[in-house]
């Protein structure tokens, strides 16, 4: 089966990667790999043949699978190149993840008030009006007092 190597220069938290190619003599951008026996979709292992240019991909895209690896390591055994992968879920599916309707609950730079989050830093700077009474006190020198807020320390 072909696959199509490649050099990832992004970070893995990125869902759009940005790739660089890697072609090889005669101007192949391909190579011709097969799993090894007993392997996962999830962590695969690709054979293949030893090629010049291999070693310098650390991302491959397998299309009879339609997804994105990362190269986690390469071992060379018999004249043949293992590729130990990890599949890259965001790549691999980013058309269906941009098609979901979300509600993120935690976010970098952007927050929802109504959603609750413990790790969010709230600041509450305590506000004290002092009000006199306008007609003073009345001849049974009762009166009622409404607080709003908690106070957790303070006056």
């Amino acid at each position: 089966m072909n696959a199509y190597l490649y050099y990832n220069k992004s970070d893995k938290r990125y869902m759009n990667k940005t790739l660089q190619s890697i072609t090889y003599e005669g101007g192949s951008d391909h190579i011709d790999v097969e799993f090894k026996e007993d392997t996962s979709i999830t962590d695969p292992t690709f054979i293949l043949r030893t090629q010049s240019k291999v070693l310098e991909g650390n991302y491959i895209y397998v299309p009879n699978l339609n997804r994105y690896y990362y190269i986690n390591d390469y071992v060379v055994s018999h004249q043949r190149i293992y590729i130990n992968c990890h599949v890259d879920v965001l790549m691999s599916f980013k058309n269906e993840i941009k098609q979901e309707n979300v509600i993120v609950s935690r976010q970098e730079n952007s927050y929802n008030l109504y959603q609750v989050d413990p790790k969010m830093v709230i600041y509450n700077t305590p506000v004290y009006r002092v009000l006199k009474f306008p007609g003073g006190f009345d001849s049974t020198g009762h009166f009622v007092l409404c607080v709003a807020g908690a106070s957790t320390g303070g006056i």
